[in-house]
This record gives structure tokens, C-alpha cells and sequence, in this order.
């Protein structure tokens, strides 16, 4: 598929590039503005700038106050957000494509970006705020490695400094920093503007043009540093903290973006780990020794980074890393083979045709490369991509990859004694068997007949027999379809002493099954397209894999083998017991998840709903085959849905769908839950920079009438623009991370609040929150909150339709509340929300003496 086709390009007299591309397949329209300016502009007094100067688009201009950008988006039933890396900096907003809504975000997002305040006044408070978004960032250690790493193999480059700048840097900025970096940094000619969706691209062109033309910020001299020739000496550094796994970055110079030996690195990166059938997913994942291994070439205009990062058991850490440098080393000497190549474009055809189905992704994607030499390049760059050899791939390799010379950083546990302290390790060739080309699927078809028609969405189509459902939906466009086959109830069935089983499950079914090995699965479906994902929620669980269109029937047998015949070899069982084990400890590095998780799981005490889906580290311990096979047995026998969403007409996408599901039909059936919620707070005390408060109180079930009030509600409170962001975030700098999540299971639901803080300021945040939401439900809303949040999220869901796999997830998340029948109908719902729900909702909901609290506190607190 040509991704820049019916591209409209126009270059104005100002210098700033205008990109438009129609595309009406969803309601919904993306505006991206693209400048040329990240952290590499920056110059060593001003670290961080950048990413400062991205906070204050959204402070104001001399036609806007603070945030008012945001509630405006926010008004039109859309979202906006901006994001730095080192060579440019992004502002961008979707929306649904509605009347002018295009036309009014285009205005505001323009008027930020020429006519920027930088009020200084604004900017100290909005400094505390980046801050707490540094200290954020010091607590995750992959960051932390990564960017460590970075340091090592460009010592005297940009890339090598901490992007976000350190606490004492970013106070140092001052308003005349900003400025000055502004007018040199950000005028027409470093700009480029795209506009995607369901819009006229000629008139679209024609506004953007005049609401453009009129910027005369003239250019100043901007070069991107020059980088060294000269290689630095491989470098090993270990760093410890309060983590429960190791990692690695183990890392080498790669190429820049555009260079001759670019596509050929990316073929490399993926043939070492995209999909479950990639030599470090096979040799190190499959095998025990990692938990995590990926590889990937990043690119930029001036420099490349080739990278594998490892995590895993610290007490196998040498050998992982040692088979990972192994790996690297057939690269150059033996190659992949004609299947890997095969496997491998196959498989990427696939993922870029979904990363470019949303219309911000494609935007984003044509501003990428009209940056590095024109829209178009999209599409040849996917051309040089297919015509990588094998004899390309070792040559990279051998250039590139040298396993005497990539420098390294460990971020080990505390107490943790396995450390590398002499390169190379020893470099270890795992077994890691050639795949053959020939992957046909085993036919485990049925002879379904016409079942009952399900009332479903318009376009949908679907079809019961007795506790089976099997539906389709079309998504015209992308060449793509995403099948997934799933079972309700079981997760419902676990308690404290099975608590992750059904993951388990669904995990250990992929290394064997219907006669075949895991690599053969994995073979089988990335030749095909996708990747085989298991997928668990509280009300369902199975898999799903994105295939090319006319591979649906081969790719619902795959899956039926999957779920019908799981081999549940004691070895690979336990291998795979061992990961999740790993997995269930790790969760407690999470800053988010983790103080969230634990809040529910108080809040939910006796509940299936208050154990975590990963299960707990002393369930996941002891769990057994048979076990597990009884498990098999009560999954495949509870109902089941087979659904599928993509570039296919209904009809015959049920037919082949049917046709291929080798499954008996199951009856119907509905598990219930009922419990009491439990108040309380607990807290754990971590080496970290941040506090992060959790507090859930009790909400409603997804089937409830008030769901569509509470998702209301919680608009109201959070995102940019929401009443906890402005009060927490704009007005006291208490935090970067502060929101209100809706929670709604099959039976039970909940409204989380988070908010990650200084750890010294624990109690004026908790306060603070707490207040926010007392005063909410004293005082009501307003109208123009009410109108907005309520804009914004039914744009959120009309924004679902530019995706498959939301598209798909909506459906599977409707039959296993047992809802199917309203798929369609929450639009409706959401728009007749009244002002009295919202205030009702609210006063039902935050009583303070019924949250649950769970508080993860950092250091000196």
C-alpha cells in the first residue's frame, strides 16, 4: 500500500511545509505541528530547553490563558499532547471530524505556536512540574540504562547528556533563555504542519496556507553537532537500585536516517527480536534465561544507536548476555536465513500497516520524513527495506556489530553480585534452529451451518450458536485483519490460591500446540502477518493476531489449535512459570500500576476482582500441569467468541471464520460476583524519588445505567484541562502524573485516583486531592465543564473507529461484560448524560471513608 498517496504538498513563501492527506475510513482528523528542534539544538547551558519550551505551548498566549488550549480541544471532543526527542519536537491533536472542528484546533494550535507567552511567572511554576517529571523519570530504570548507555557510546555529543536536564539545570532557565532559544529555534522554515482524516485536503491546504503565511519569524543559524568520527573505547558501567530484575543495554553506533546501510540495520533489529519466532525471543525468552529482550536501531538525522536490552534473573545475567552477544555474532558470520527474510517481512508489512492506520501516527509519519527529504519516503523507504538481502544483513553486521566494541550498562539490585567486569563475556550461540519456509496451518475446520442472527453496531455482523458468537466488523483500507478468539467467565474463578492461572495459561499455550512447537506457532503466524498475543481481562481470556486480509480463515484455525490443544509440556510449562513467577515480583517496579493494583486488591479483599491477572508471586509458585489442564478443560467449555475486524466484506469473513473455528458449541453461561468493599490504607516504603498515592473508592459495573455518568465524571477531574490537573498540576506543582480513572468489571467497578508526588509533599497531595473532591461534590459542576468533558469523550470513543484492534477490544470487552447487544449504543448514552448524574455519581462515589489507599513512599519520606 502507497501510505503517501493523494499527499497535497505546498511550501509557502514564509518557508513552512504544508502536508494534507485525506482520509475518510474513520470520523476523526489529526493536525500535527512538526519543528525541527529537539535536544540536539541545545547547547550545554541549556539542557532541557526544549522540552520546556514544549510545556509552555500549553500556558498561554496573548489571546489564550494557562490551559485553555487544552479544555479547548477538549471541547471539541478531542485530545492534544506534544512530545520532544533530539531532533524535533511535535505538537499534536485529534479529533472527531465533526463540522469545523478541524479548522477551530488548527487556529488554537497555531496561535500557541507563534504567538507563545512564555509568561515568566508561568514558567517557575511549570519548572516544579518538570521536575517531578525528571524525578518520574529516575525511577524507571530502563530510562535510566538506556540513557546511561547513550552516554557511554557519545561522551561529547548531545546524545549523551540526561535529554530531560537534571533538577539543578532546569531551575537555572530562566524566561530570556526561553525566548532567546525560541526565536531561533522555532520559525517557519524548521516547521512542517500536516493535517490527516476526513477533511476536504484542498480546502484543508488552503486554510492551513493562509493561517500560516503570516509567520515571519525569520531563521537563524541552527546545526545539529557534528558527531565524532573517532569511536569511544567500549565502556562497561553498573548502576544499583531498588529494581526486582537485571537489565542491560548493550549497545553499538549505528547509522543515520537516510543512510544506504539503514534498512538493512532495521532488517537486522528484526531479525533478532520482532516476534516470538526472532533469534533472542527463541534463544534467551524461550529458554528462561530473560524475562525481556528486544533489539532496535534507532535513527536520527545525524547518528544511529543499534541496542539489546535484557532483563531477567540476576543469577543468570552473565549467560543471557553472553547468548545475546552470541547471536549478534551469527549475525555476521552465518546470516538469517531465507525464512527468517521471509518471516520478517511478512510480519513488518503487517505492523506498519497498523501503526499507520490511526490518523496522527500517519501524520506524524509524513512529517517524519518531509523532514529527512520528502513525504514520499515513506513509501521508498518501505521499497529499500524489501529489497534487504541476507548477504546485506551480515555485511551490516560485520561493519556495525562488532562484539568486541558496544558499550554496556548493568542496572543490577541491590545485593545483586552477578556483574560482568571483563568484555566480552563469554559469547554463548544458543540453540536457535533454522524455520521452515513451509508453515501451513493444520485444518481444524467444522461444518457450522446459519446460526441466530446478534443484534450488533451498524456494519457489524454476527452470528450464535448456543454460547459461541462469531463476530465480524469491516475496516476498510489498511490490507490488515485483527481475529481474535476468546472464553468469558473463567478469570472470575480465581481466588488467592490461583490467582494467575488463566494467564498462565494463555502464556504456556504458545509454547506448543495442536502438534506443533512454539517456534512453529510463531513461524506459522508471522508468516502470515502477526504475532500470536494472549490477551486476559477479569471476564475473558484468549488471543488475538493481526494477519494480512486474505489469511483470516488459515489465522482462526491457528488459533483454534491454540486454544483446543494445548500441548502444556512439563518443561516449557515450567519454563513459563518461571517468567510470569519473575513478571508477578517485577510488577512492584511499576510507580503506576503497582500502588494501583494494590489499592483494588484492598478495596476488592475476597474478590476475584482484587487479584492481579499476573497472579501473586506465592499462587504463580505452586502452580502444576495438571492443573493447568483442568484449567484447559473448564476454559474451552465456557462460551466463546470468535471476532474479527479488518479489510474483509462480513459475509465472507464469517464464513471462513465459522468454517474454521474447530471448537463444539458451547452453552451459555454467566458467572456472578458479588462482595464487600473493604476501607482501609496501607503503604511500603521504596528507595524511590517519588511518593505515588493510590485511592479507590467504590464504583459501578460496566452494565450498570451510571457507567456513562462516571466516565463523564472522571473527564471532568482528568487529562489536561480536568479540574485535578489544573488544582494539583497548574496551580501547586504538587505533581507531573495526576488523574481519575474509571474501573468497571462485569459485576463490581471502582474510580481510581493517582497522583505521584515529591516525597516530602505526601501529605499536602493527599490533602489536596482529597479536598479537590469534596469540593466537587459540594459544589456540582458547571455547565461548560459538563458540555465539554461529556464532547470529549464521546469524541474518545468515535476515535476508537480509526484502529482494528479497538475496534475488536470494544467488542470482546462488551460480550464478556455480557453486553454485546449495546456495542453500539454508548454514544448515545454518553450524550445524555445530565449535569444531575454527574453530580449524583460524584457524591455516591468519593466518600472519603470508604477508599481504599495505598501509598508506595520514596526516600527521606
Amino acid at each position: 500500500m502507497e501510505w503517501a498517496r493523494g499527499v497535497h504538498l505546498e511550501v509557502l513563501e514564509n518557508g513552512l511545509t504544508v502536508l494534507v492527506q485525506r482520509d475518510a475510513t474513520a470520523p476523526v482528523v489529526a493536525t500535527v505541528l512538526y519543528v525541527k528542534a529537539g535536544y540536539f539544538d541545545e547547547p550545554d547551558e541549556w539542557v532541557g530547553i526544549s522540552h520546556v519550551l514544549e510545556h509552555m505551548f500549553f500556558k498561554g498566549t496573548r489571546l489564550m490563558g494557562p490551559g485553555d488550549l487544552a479544555k479547548e480541544i477538549k471541547g471539541l471532543g478531542g485530545y492534544v499532547n506534544a512530545g520532544t526527542i533530539y531532533d524535533h519536537t511535535s505538537y499534536y491533536a485529534v479529533f472527531p471530524s465533526e463540522g469545523e472542528n478541524w479548522r477551530r484546533a488548527l487556529e488554537i494550535q497555531a496561535d500557541a505556536l507563534m504567538n507563545c507567552a512564555l509568561d515568566a511567572a508561568e514558567l517557575e511554576s511549570e519548572l516544579e512540574v518538570i521536575v517531578q517529571e525528571a524525578n518520574r523519570k529516575l525511577d524507571n530504570a530502563s530510562a535510566v540504562t538506556l540513557e546511561t548507555m547513550y552516554s557511554a557510546l557519545f561522551p561529547e555529543h548531545p546524545m549523551g547528556r540526561w535529554r530531560i536536564g537534571t533538577e539543578e539545570q532546569l531551575r537555572r532557565l530562566g524566561r530570556s533563555d526561553l525566548e532567546a532559544y525560541y526565536q531561533s529555534r522555532y520559525h517557519p522554515a524548521n516547521t512542517i504542519v500536516a493535517i490527516v482524516g476526513d477533511i476536504d485536503a484542498d480546502e484543508a491546504a488552503c486554510f492551513a496556507a493562509k493561517l500560516f503565511g503570516g509567520w515571519k519569524n525569520a531563521p537563524a543559524d541552527s546545526q545539529f553537532p557534528i558527531v565524532s568520527d573517532s569511536v569511544p573505547s567500549p565502556a562497561m558501567i553498573t548502576r544499583r537500585g531498588d529494581v526486582q530484575r537485571a537489565m542491560a543495554a548493550v549497545g553499538w553506533r549505528g547509522v543515520p536516517e537516510g543512510d544506504e546501510h539503514a534498512p538493512a540495520m532495521d532488517v537486522a533489529a528484526a531479525i533478532l527480536s520482532a516476534g516470538r519466532g526472532s533469534w533472542l525471543y527463541r534463544g534467551l525468552r524461550t529458554s528462561g534465561l530473560v524475562n525481556t529482550v528486544s533489539a532496535s536501531h534507532y535513527t536520527t538525522r545525524v547518528l544511529g544507536v543499534f541496542n539489546i536490552f535484557i532483563q531477567g534473573d540476576p543469577k543468570k545475567f552473565k549467560l543471557a548476555v553472553g547468548s545475546a552477544i552470541g547471536l549478534v555474532k551469527r549475525l555476521a558470520e552465518v546470516g538469517p536465513s531465507d525464512s527468517d527474510m521471509k518471516r520478517v517481512f511478512s510480519l513488518l508489512a503487517t505492523r506498519r500497516a497498523r501503526s499507520l492506520e490511526s490518523m496522527d501516527t500517519r501524520a506524524s509519519t509524513l512529517c517524519h520524513y518531509e523532514a529527512h527529504g520528502g513525504a514520499g519516503l515513506v513509501d521508498v523507504y518501505w521499497e529499500r527495506l524489501n529489497s534487504v538481502t541476507p548477504a546485506d544483513v551480515m555485511k551490516v553486521a560485520r561493519i556495525c556489530l562488532n562484539p568486541l566494541a558496544p558499550s554496556s550498562v548493568f542496572y543490577l539490585p541491590v545485593g545483586a553480585d552477578q556483574t560482568i567486569k571483563r568484555w566480552p563475556p563469554e559469547a554463548v550461540l544458543p540453540a536457535v534452529s533454522s524455520l521452515s519456509v513451509d508453515a501451513a496451518v493444520v485444518s481444524t475446520s467444522s461444518t457450522r451451518g446459519t446460526g441466530q442472527p446478534l443484534a450488533l453496531p451498524p456494519g457489524t455482523s454476527g452470528e450464535s450458536f448456543g454460547g459461541s458468537r462469531f463476530v465480524f466488523a469491516p475496516r476498510r483500507g489498511t490490507g490488515v485483519c485483527v481475529v481474535g478468539a476468546f472464553f468469558s467467565d473463567l478469570p472470575m474463578g480465581e481466588s488467592e490460591e490461583t490467582a494467575g492461572l488463566t494467564t498462565l495459561l494463555t502464556r504456556a499455550s504458545l509454547r506448543g500446540a495442536a502438534g506443533r512447537s512454539g517456534a512453529s506457532l510463531a513461524e506459522a503466524a508471522e508468516l502470515l502477518g502477526g504475532t500470536i498475543s494472549q490477551a486476559v481481562s477479569r471476564q475473558y481470556a484468549g488471543w488475538t493476531v493481526a494477519v494480512r486480509f486474505d489469511n483470516v480463515q488459515d489465522a482462526v484455525e491457528l488459533l483454534s489449535g491454540v486454544a483446543i490443544q494445548p500441548s502444556l509440556d512439563e518443561k516449557q510449562v515450567a519454563n513459563e512459570k518461571e517468567q510470569q513467577l519473575a513478571d508477578a515480583r517485577k510488577a512492584r517496579d511499576d510507580m503506576f500500576g503497582h500502588p494501583v493494583r494494590e489499592a483494588l486488591r484492598a478495596g476488592f479483599d475476597g474478590t476475584s476482582y482484587g487479584l492481579p491477572l499476573i497472579g501473586l508471586p506465592e499462587s504463580v509458585a505452586g502452580f502444576t500441569v495438571p492443573q493447568l489442564r483442568e484449567w484447559s478443560d473448564r476454559l474451552i467449555s465456557s462460551p466463546s467468541l470468535v471476532v474479527g475486524v479488518g479489510d474483509l466484506e462480513s459475509g465472507p469473513a464469517l464464513r471462513q471464520m465459522k468454517r474454521s473455528w474447530g471448537l463444539p458449541d458451547a452453552p451459555e453461561a454467566d458467572t456472578r460476583i458479588s462482595g464487600s468493599w473493604r476501607a482501609g490504607s496501607m503503604h511500603e516504603n521504596r528507595d524511590k524519588e517519588q511518593t505515588a498515592i493510590a485511592m479507590a473508592f467504590p464504583g459501578v459495573a460496566f452494565e450498570h445505567q451510571d457507567r456513562a455518568a462516571v466516565r463523564v465524571l472522571c473527564a471532568v477531574l482528568s487529562g489536561m484541562g480536568g479540574r485535578l490537573f489544573d488544582a494539583l498540576r497548574e496551580k501547586r506543582s504538587l505533581a507531573y502524573t495526576v488523574s481519575a480513572i474509571p474501573w468497571h468489571q462485569k459485576h463490581l467497578g471502582a474510580v481510581v485516583t493517582y497522583i505521584a508526588t515529591s516525597p516530602d509533599q505526601e501529605n499536602l497531595a493527599r490533602d489536596q486531592m482529597l479536598e479537590e473532591l469534596s469540593r466537587l461534590v459540594g459544589d456540582g459542576v458547571s455547565n461548560a465543564e459538563l458540555e465539554r468533558a461529556r464532547t470529549f469523550v464521546v469524541g474518545q470513543e468515535k476515535m476508537k473507529l480509526q484502529s482494528s484492534g479497538s475496534i475488536l477490544s470494544e467488542l470482546v470487552q462488551y460480550w464478556g461484560s455480557g453486553d454485546l447487544k449495546n456495542a453500539g449504543g454508548f454514544v448515545t448514552q454518553l450524550q445524555e448524560v445530565s449535569k444531575r448524574d454527574v453530580n449524583r455519581v460524584a457524591g455516591e462515589v468519593f466518600l472519603p471513608d470508604l477508599r481504599s489507599e495505598y501509598v508506595v513512599r520514596g526516600k527521606n519520606s
